[in-house]
């Protein structure tokens, strides 16, 4: 299948919607979906570890390695010289594994504690106080993640696929939102009437605020942060990366891609990365891997961010038939050209 990095192909599929794109044969197209119907199937009795593995093949094929793990991504950026955060993985009723979180909130002063096979956000704290970290991690019942905080400036998802026809890549921005009290309007209204929040936003928002929380009136002037994360299920929403920021990013993007594919050998279709900005003003001229950090590489992925930015929620039934058709290109061409077996975390 070549070196896709060299492509010059860098599209954002909405930008995509005419162009005439080669038709998938029937029996090819019922062949993809009899294994996405069977892969279903195995992920309804299979752990969160596994579905993920389930949806990695079904991206990228067998034998893709381990990248979409949580903790195995991390080690692996670190490895090849990105930004990552340091991190220990902690078992339940390990003594030497909460000794090693201890250790790593004394040298940091904060640290972001998330499941290992978590989603969506769920089960995630912070902690600053050994005390703390100490009593929340005896008390769990999974294994943890245990990683230096490192909050960004700005939060992004960098998408970057490739099929037959065209190399896709898309970015955008994780939008925190936030707002101000005026004295008088009940919180939920304020984020109702709230001109700059995407509908698909403000319903989320509402439907997680208490109801308490939901009929107060915050003080005139006071600043509300409505979410905690650049989560998009829980109420942040996306704004489409372009020009100068998204020069600077593939940059480094697209370095790392190369670094996958060429030093660890990958032949993988579709990439995914939740990362951070940690410098204001980052341009394509002077970005370096030190003003990015990476948080987790993510498959399976929503679409949701990118179709409803404002560029892109006109057209965001066809773009996302558009991708969808992308997909079955790409498992087509891995079915019948094959893919290569490697470990990306060896």
């Amino acid at each position: 299948m070549g070196n896709f990095v060299g492509r010059q192909e860098l599209v954002m599929p909405h930008e995509d919607l005419d162009r005439v794109k080669e038709k998938v044969a029937l029996l090819d197209r019922l062949s993809f979906f009899r294994h996405v119907f069977v892969d279903l199937m195995r992920m309804r009795f299979s752990n969160y570890e596994r579905k993920i593995d389930i949806c990695q093949g079904l991206f990228n094929g067998e034998g893709a390695g381990t990248i979409h793990r949580k903790f195995d991504f991390i080690e692996l950026i670190r490895k090849l010289g990105y930004r990552g955060p340091e991190q220990v993985l902690c078992f339940p009723g390990q003594t030497d594994d909460l000794e090693k979180a201890k250790a790593l909130l004394e040298k940091h002063g904060c640290v972001l504690c998330k499941p290992k096979d978590g989603q969506q956000g769920i089960g995630i704290f912070r902690c600053k106080e050994v005390a703390d970290l100490v009593f929340k991690l005896e008390n769990v019942n999974q294994p943890y993640i245990v990683q230096e905080y490192i909050p960004p400036i700005l939060d992004y998802r960098y998408v970057y696929h490739i099929d037959p026809e065209v190399t896709y890549r898309f970015c955008y921005k994780k939008v925190r939102p936030a707002l101000y009290g005026n004295g008088r309007e009940t919180l939920e209204k304020l984020i109702k009437d709230n001109a700059e929040l995407p509908p698909s936003s403000k319903k989320k928002l509402i439907k997680q605020l208490p109801e308490l929380e939901a009929h107060k009136i915050p003080e005139k002037g006071k600043r509300i942060e409505l979410v905690d994360s650049g989560n998009v299920s829980k109420g942040a929403y996306g704004a489409l990366v372009t020009g100068d920021e998204l020069a600077a990013l593939d940059k480094i993007m697209l370095g790392l891609i190369a670094d996958l594919q060429e030093a660890h050998q990958s032949r993988l279709t579709t990439f995914c990365f939740d990362l951070g900005l940690l410098r204001d003003n980052v341009s394509a001229d002077d970005a370096t891997k030190d003003d990015y950090v990476f948080y987790e590489y993510q498959i399976p992925f929503g679409l949701s961010g990118y179709i409803t930015a404002p560029e892109v929620e006109e057209n965001k039934t066809r773009v996302a038939r558009l991708f969808m058709g992308s997909l079955q290109r790409s498992w087509i061409s891995r079915k019948k050209h094959g893919a290569a077996r490697v470990s990306l975390t060896d």
